[in-house]
């Protein structure tokens, strides 16, 4: 998965879709596809992935991302709880409406 950074996304014409996904209670993570066909995943300066405590934080992040398709995706546990593999079956999609840029 290629990184790309919060300055870098301002903007940017590559990406298709945007994906934030639930980690855990109150964590969450950005993903994106890009037009490449690739996926790419929202780090900091440093190349870390930037964690959210929450999904309005992830959304503000996405501002500059205007009319980019969001949806919030989280993937059940339960399978790797009990020793099977992921199933698609245990993945929720729900799309956010689209993003919206406020002037002040």
């Amino acid at each position: 998965m290629r990184k790309i950074s919060l300055s870098r996304t301002q903007g940017a014409d590559a990406i298709k879709a945007a994906r934030i996904r639930s980690i855990d209670l109150c964590v969450y993570r950005v993903e994106f596809d890009l037009h490449s066909g690739e996926d790419a995943l929202l780090v900091d300066g440093d190349g870390k992935a930037i964690i959210f405590r929450a999904l309005q934080q992830a959304r503000d992040a996405l501002a500059g991302l205007a009319g980019v398709p969001v949806e919030l995706v989280h993937q059940s546990a339960y399978d790797e709880m009990v020793g099977q593999p992921e199933r698609d079956s245990n993945r929720m999609a729900f799309p956010l409406a689209p993003v919206k840029v406020v002037l002040h």
